[in-house]
Order: structure tokens, then C-alpha cells, then sequence
């Protein structure tokens, strides 16, 4: 006797029970919110109702709030920085004037000199301060001559 060939094909496959109740809620659900959507091209009713509702008062509400705590946000960014800038001038000029008064001396002119010299670098100081600076240092410590005086050479 030879075998007889077995069906190896799948039997067709039935959704459970429970699917019909899942397709049944999604149909109930897309009707409920379809009715409840305004049509694609509102009517003049539409807008009117719309326009008088407390959501659109609510929405308006929210984005003037946003806007307002932009603007908000900016605006103390920008005093931080300005107050930062002003507190960096002002300890430029307190190391400027301590480091004047310290070349003055004749005990601590190195010292002075060095942070006179120091204190012209650019991130430090705008181009107007660096340049009073360089005066300033140039005649609390000239710079020594390049010639011999009296006209000596060797």
C-alpha cells in the first residue's frame, strides 16, 4: 500500500470572536468623530460658532502666552548679557586703575607695568580702553631707547 500524499496547505485562518466587537467600536468611533469634525469647507455658521466658543478663546489665550514669554525670554537674555558686559567693564577698570596706581609707585612699577601691559588684550578691553592703556603705560614705563645718548657709538 503506498501512502497517500498529505495536505500540507494551511486551512484558512478565522479572525476570533472578539475582532467583530474591535471593527464594530472602530465604526462607532469614526462615526461619532466624523459627525463631530467640522466639514472640510466650513460655512459661514460654522466660523461664527467657532469664533464665539471658549476654545478659540482658549487658543488665543495660549498663544498670546507664548508670544509674550518669547518676547519675555529674549529680553532677559539680552539684560543678562548687557548686565554681564557692564560687570566685565567695571572689573576691567578696577585691574586698571589698581595696576596705574601700582606702576606709579616706584616699589611695585614692575608689578604695575606687567598688569598695565596685560590688561590691553582685546577680549579684556574695547579698542578705545586698550589704546588709553598703552598711553597710559607708555609714559608710567617708556620704552628704553634704541640709541645710545650723546651720539656715542661703538
Amino acid at each position: 500500500m503506498t501512502p497517500e500524499p498529505v495536505d500540507h496547505t494551511p486551512s484558512p485562518r478565522r479572525p476570533p470572536w472578539w475582532w467583530w466587537l474591535i471593527v464594530a467600536g472602530a465604526a462607532v468611533a469614526g462615526i461619532v468623530i466624523g459627525r463631530s469634525i467640522p466639514p472640510p469647507v466650513p460655512d459661514g455658521q460654522w466660523w461664527a460658532t467657532y469664533l464665539l466658543s471658549p476654545g478659540f478663546g482658549g487658543t488665543a489665550a495660549f498663544f498670546a502666552a507664548a508670544i509674550a514669554g518669547g518676547i519675555a525670554w529674549r529680553n532677559s537674555a539680552k539684560d543678562r548679557k548687557q548686565r554681564q558686559l557692564a560687570e566685565q567693564r567695571s572689573q576691567w577698570w578696577d585691574r586698571f586703575t589698581w595696576a596705574t596706581e601700582k606702576a606709579i609707585d616706584p616699589d611695585t612699577s614692575v608689578v604695575g607695568s606687567k598688569v598695565l601691559d596685560a590688561l590691553v588684550i582685546p577680549s579684556l578691553a574695547t579698542a578705545e580702553d586698550a589704546r588709553m592703556a598703552i598711553e597710559i603705560s607708555e609714559i608710567v614705563d617708556p620704552p628704553a631707547p634704541t640709541e645710545p645718548e650723546g651720539g656715542e657709538r661703538r
